[in-house]
């Protein structure tokens, strides 16, 4: 009987710097979200958790 190993990768520590998909992925958002009043903090808030993550 041959056991299943896992599928998914053993979680790393963050580097608390974020991919270059990551900043293109916050680029958009910022672009395309601009007029909102409130996209400044949710932009800082998508950083913040790219950098724990």
């Amino acid at each position: 009987m041959k056991h299943i190993r896992t599928v998914s990768r053993a979680q790393s520590p963050a580097l608390g710097a974020t991919t270059p998909l990551e900043q293109l992925i916050i680029l958009f958002l910022s672009v395309v979200f601009r007029g909102w009043d409130n996209v400044s903090p949710v932009v800082q808030n998508l950083q913040k958790f790219y950098g724990k993550t």
